[in-house]
């Protein structure tokens, strides 16, 4: 930028200083702006919390739901096979009940 230029910018300046309506026009658009997008920055993460919740709850639910599949299945063969002791050690053994899903396939 040329000397002449950077004295017309300071000039300028001086004079939108001097002018109160201006210069409090210019301060409510730039408060306007901060405002305007700090409003966005918070629906945005307000937003993305809300997303990162519910993935979260969907997977526990399809975590819960396999689960629940693994289970019945495993304790169907059981008892079709008529294994009942070992569906009762599976029932209150969480080791056991993994050797079973294993043995069984239902990993």
């Amino acid at each position: 930028m040329s000397d002449e230029a950077i004295h017309k910018a300071i000039d300028a300046a001086r004079t939108f200083l001097q002018d109160d309506a201006e210069r409090l026009a210019y301060i409510n658009r730039e408060l306007a702006i901060l405002d305007y997008n700090s409003d966005h920055r918070d629906a945005f993460e307000e937003g993305e919390a809300k997303g990162r919740a519910e993935g979260i709850e969907k997977g526990r639910a399809e975590e819960r739901k396999s689960s629940d599949n693994r289970w019945e299945k495993l304790m169907g063969l059981l008892l079709e096979e008529k294994r009942y002791d070992e569906a009762k050690k599976a029932a209150s053994s969480k080791e056991f009940r993994e050797t079973l899903f294993k043995k069984y396939g239902l990993e």
